[in-house]
């Protein structure tokens, strides 16, 4: 979210508490465990696989997309 935050240059915003969080899920049918807790995911698979990403940071995907470039657009 920071890096969201910055690109779209809005301001920090104060955290969430933990029970609207999960009033929130409730009202979206969904786990609140997604929000509360980090998550670090690495595509072991894919990079075994010899796929190279674009943008391997989430910095450059977001400055590509909000650039409109010839990759945010589907193909």
């Amino acid at each position: 979210m920071a890096t969201l935050r910055r690109a779209l240059h809005r301001p920090p915003a104060p955290p969430t508490p933990a029970t609207l969080v999960r009033l929130g899920a409730r009202v979206l049918r969904t786990d609140p465990a997604l929000a509360l807790t980090g998550r670090r995911c690495v595509p072991a698979r894919l990079e075994a696989a010899g796929f190279r990403f674009a943008h391997p940071e989430l910095r450059g995907a977001v400055a590509d997309l909000l650039a409109g470039g010839p990759r945010s657009r589907p193909a």
